[in-house]
């Protein structure tokens, strides 16, 4: 009786643990797919000037909201990370991440909420910061960043094509 208790524990915890270790795998391979696909759009996007294209993306349930960082301008624009109204504001993780990597040829410049363990970085983009694109108010240089909520774990954008990067936005209906 008490072999047959120990057995069925053991049984127990390694079919947890196993279960737990699926349940992390398939989560890593959801935010991977999720950021191959919105690479390839960015990139297909930026060469395509003048276009605007919109994408919808499927983002893993853990992740509540997706952030975009215009790092060109986070670096001529220092107060848009850490100023009352900067990306620090919104999250100081991200914002220390953008600091401390600003100059990095591979800098991360897509963030999700919560951050996710794989780093994502997208071609050159443009967020709410130029002339060709502007925020909604049309403040130039405008934020530098934008955060979207996906809470139904699907992410629209609208993707502008500028010939050397792309302009990203939420699509607003």
């Amino acid at each position: 009786m008490v072999m047959a208790v120990i057995i069925f524990s053991m049984v127990l915890i390694y079919g947890y643990s196993a279960i737990k270790q699926i349940n992390t795998t398939r989560q890593q391979v959801e935010i991977i797919e999720f950021s191959e696909s919105l690479k390839s759009a960015i990139k297909r996007t930026a060469l395509d000037y003048g276009s605007v294209k919109k994408y919808d993306f499927k983002v893993p349930a853990a992740y509540k909201e997706v952030c975009f960082v215009d790092l060109d301008t986070m670096k001529s624009f220092p107060l848009k990370i850490t100023g009352p109204t900067g990306l620090e504001a919104k999250s100081a993780l991200i914002a220390d991440t953008v600091k401390t990597n600003l100059g990095a040829k591979d800098a991360q410049n897509v963030f999700t909420i919560p951050l996710a363990e794989t780093p994502i970085r997208v071609e050159k983009i443009s967020v709410n910061s130029t002339a060709e694109c502007p925020d909604l108010e049309g403040h130039i240089p405008g934020s530098g960043w934008i955060c979207i909520p996906t809470p139904t774990g699907k992410l629209t954008l609208r993707l502008e094509g500028m010939g050397d990067r792309t302009c990203v936005r939420e699509w607003k209906s």
